[in-house]
């Protein structure tokens, strides 16, 4: 049951917070022993100092609680206190109106510096900064989220170190995300993004950076406006390049996936699937996605991606339908993905015989009906639907039972273009074929030397 979850995988890019659900997910839906999911919650729990929740899971498993615990659970309410006494004068200062336009002017402006002197004229003393920062971590952690929110805003404006700034950042997104208000963490992450981009870190940081904004974009994207499709199509958008364009950053996102998360490549190719029919620039995406498969830049399999292979690289309709049933079980466990089982293998019947219809130039009503489970009468209808949603060109032979594919041939641009778009996952593919044969040990050097 556990081959194909991705909650390990997914867990080492998420927040504590974050993690928490997939966990119960994975508890919920009983994909791995359960006193291996305990555990894993418990140290989860721990690190973000959710007490109560700790003593209600020892209790349930009848557990004493550790005298450990209790006594971290002191050491954090302490801290807590300590904070409150030194957050007093933090709240008459940032309770200003004068102070909260200040601010607010500061973000279409920036300037620490000039920022601290105008609010020192109202109480304001530069080693707040630390408390408003240590302050935020701790509302975050006492899920008063609106609270944090409101402290990390304050404080991004003030710092003028870069690194500190960052982290606002990502504790907004944060905040944003578990408050469920994803608008809201769609500009939040935008931001972000430009900031990654921006922001003076060695290479292999901003990598790290870029994976973990992909994974947090998750619960933006397939939760927002309860899942439609023109929401979880910007996942897209944000990060894979559309046909023709030239977009470096874009570029490094999939340089992200190949090298650090190729399991996102799930959560891209469901997204793309279903948006197809909606939106060409999905289609752009599936051909991304089925060249990292082919070029193997990044190595990473399911029955999802197994299904584009199927369809795309080794034009195995009938093993394509065999794994839709697998598709569906993955599908149906994922945290993000469970609510768009139906949507997917529904789009993915449509992408399969899509592109049947491409390669043949006569498709039996009745293979349609035996392959889908229908009806003669259902699966010809179930073609012409298919025909319009995707522009194919055909017409109908009734009497004969058939439908008679008219094709146009591909122009010249189109083929360009196609084949200019694998050029810089190629260079990986050989990049990454050349380092690893660099790294092998030269075992022929001494009989050549001889």
């Amino acid at each position: 049951m556990a081959e194909h979850d991705l909650t390990r995988q997914l867990c080492g890019f998420l927040d504590n917070h974050m993690t928490l659900a997939l966990i119960q997910n994975a508890l919920d839906k009983e994909i791995y022993k359960r006193e291996q999911l305990i555990t894993s919650k418990l140290k989860v729990l721990e690190s973000a100092h959710f007490f109560d929740a700790m003593k209600e899971v020892y209790h349930d498993v009848k557990a004493t609680v550790p005298k450990e615990v209790l006594e971290k659970e002191e050491a954090f309410n302490n801290h807590v206190d300590s904070l409150s006494e030194e957050l007093s004068k933090v709240y008459d200062v940032f309770s200003k109106q004068e102070v909260i336009d200040a601010i607010s002017a500061s973000y279409s402006n920036p300037d620490p510096a000039k920022l601290t002197e105008k609010l020192k004229e109202h109480g304001f003393e530069p080693k707040m900064l630390d408390t408003m920062f240590k302050a935020a971590r701790a509302y975050y952690d006492l899920e008063q989220y609106a609270t944090a929110g409101t402290m990390l805003y304050n404080y991004r404006p003030l710092t003028s170190d870069p690194s500190k700034r960052l982290s606002a950042l990502w504790g907004r997104l944060a905040v944003e995300i578990m408050s469920e208000k994803f608008e809201e963490a769609t500009e939040v992450l935008g931001v972000l993004q430009s900031n990654i981009k921006e922001t003076s870190l060695e290479p292999l940081k901003k990598l790290q950076q870029r994976a973990w904004l992909m994974h947090w974009s998750l619960f933006i994207f397939f939760f927002g406006d309860n899942g439609e499709s023109i929401r979880i199509s910007h996942l897209l958008e944000k990060f894979l390049p559309k046909s023709g364009e030239r977009d470096q950053e874009k570029n490094e996102f999939i340089g992200a996936i190949q090298t650090m998360c190729p399991h996102l490549l799930r959560y891209f190719a469901v997204v793309a699937v279903i948006t197809c029919p909606k939106r060409p620039d999905s289609r752009d995406a599936i051909r991304d996605i089925v060249r990292m498969i082919r070029h193997k830049t990044a190595k990473f399999s399911d029955p999802i991606t197994q299904l584009l292979e199927c369809i795309y690289i080794d034009f195995d309709f009938d093993k394509a339908l065999e794994l839709l049933s697998a598709c569906e079980k993955v599908l149906d466990l994922d945290f993000f993905l469970t609510t768009y089982r139906t949507d997917f293998v529904e789009s993915a019947s449509k992408l399969i015989f899509e592109v049947y219809c491409k390669i043949h130039s006569s498709i039996s009503i009745q293979f349609v009906a035996e392959r889908l489970s229908k009806t003669a009468s259902e699966a010809e209808k179930w073609i012409v639907d298919l025909i319009q949603s995707a522009d194919l060109s055909a017409r109908i032979e009734q009497a004969e039972g058939y439908v008679k594919m008219l094709h146009e041939p591909q122009s010249t641009y189109d083929q360009v273009l196609d084949s200019t778009r694998s050029i810089p996952l190629r260079t990986r593919a050989l990049l990454d074929n050349f380092h690893r044969r660099g790294t092998r040990k030269p075992h022929n050097k001494k009989k050549q030397d001889k």
